[in-house]
C-alpha cells in the first residue's frame, strides 16, 4: 500500500490550446509548465484581552491565476502568440537576401536553382544594394551595372541577375562585402495585424500508475509583456492570465479520471 501512499505527478503530457473559433493548435510537445493560483488573501485582525492586534480569520479576495508553459522548441505559432499577432499566407511578400560578409574570391556567383533562397528574383534591380569594405575599415557603396552588359574592369562595381545571381568587379576579388537584394515572393507567411493572445488551454499530467489529471482552462490571455524572444536559441516560454469567461464560479478546472482512465499509449 506504500505505492498508493506515494503515488505522484510523472510529468507533463500533453498542453492542448485552442483558438476562440475552434482551431486546435499544432505545437510541440511542452517541455514544462507552472500552475499559479494567484490567491491574493485578506486578512482580519482583531485586538486581543492583552490589546495586542491578532489575526482571527483569512479568506480569499481575489483568484488571478496565471499558467507558465515552457517548449523546448519554437515554431510559427509560438512566435505568433508570443507577439499577439497572427501569421497569415501572403502571394505578395517584400523579402531580401542579403549576406554581410561574404568575401569575393570571384566574378560571377551563380544564381539559384528550385527551392534555394533567391529563385524567382528578377534581375537589375534599382532597390539592389552591395557595400566593400574599404582599406580604411569603413563601409564604401558600391555603383550597380547591368548583369547581361556588367564590366569586371570597373571598379567598386557589382550586378544583380536573375534568380540571385551576381557579379563583382576585379578589384573586389579578395575584399569582404555586404549585398542587400530585393524579391517578392507569391508564396510566404507573414505576420499581420489580427489579434492573436486568446485561447482555451487543455493541459494532461499523468501520475506513477498512469492515471491522469486533467487541466482545463476555458479562457486565458498571453501575457504580451512579459519574456523575451531569444533570436539564436530554440527554446521558448509563454505566461497566459487565466480569465473568468462567466461559465462557472471558477476560471479553471480540475479533474482527476481515476485508475480507471489510465493512459494508453496509442
Amino acid at each position: 500500500m506504500a505505492k498508493q501512499l506515494y503515488k505522484t505527478v510523472r510529468g507533463l503530457t500533453d498542453a492542448v490550446l485552442k483558438t476562440p473559433d475552434g482551431t486546435l493548435l499544432v505545437l510541440p510537445t511542452a517541455a514544462g509548465g507552472v500552475f499559479n493560483p494567484g490567491i491574493e488573501i485578506q486578512e482580519i485582525d482583531a485586538s486581543s484581552r492583552l490589546g495586542e492586534m491578532v489575526l482571527v480569520d483569512t479568506y480569499a479576495m481575489a483568484r488571478k491565476p496565471t499558467i507558465k508553459l515552457d517548449w523546448k522548441q519554437k515554431n510559427l505559432t509560438l512566435l505568433a502568440m508570443r507577439l499577439g499577432l497572427e501569421f497569415q499566407p501572403t502571394t505578395n511578400a517584400n523579402a531580401k537576401v542579403v549576406n554581410n560578409g561574404l568575401l569575393i574570391t570571384k566574378n560571377e556567383y551563380s544564381p539559384a536553382s528550385n527551392g534555394f533562397e533567391g529563385f524567382g528574383m528578377v534581375g537589375d534591380q534599382e532597390l539592389a544594394l552591395a557595400a566593400v569594405l574599404a582599406e580604411n575599415d569603413l563601409p564604401k557603396k558600391l555603383t550597380r551595372q547591368p548583369f547581361n552588359s556588367f564590366n569586371p574592369a570597373i571598379p567598386n562595381t557589382f550586378a544583380q541577375g536573375v534568380n540571385g545571381g551576381s557579379k563583382w568587379s576585379n578589384n573586389l576579388i579578395g575584399k569582404y562585402v555586404a549585398f542587400e537584394f530585393p524579391q517578392i515572393l507569391a508564396n510566404a507567411i507573414q505576420l499581420t495585424e489580427n489579434s492573436y493572445a486568446d485561447f482555451s488551454v487543455t493541459m494532461m499530467t499523468i501520475m506513477q500508475d498512469r492515471s491522469i489529471m486533467q487541466w482545463d482552462f476555458p479562457s486565458v490571455s498571453v501575457k504580451l509583456d512579459e519574456g523575451e524572444i531569444n533570436l539564436i536559441q530554440p527554446e521558448m516560454s509563454l505566461t497566459f492570465r487565466v480569465q473568468d469567461d462567466g461559465s462557472t464560479c471558477l476560471s479553471y478546472g480540475i479533474t482527476y479520471k481515476g485508475t480507471a482512465q489510465r493512459r494508453r499509449c496509442v
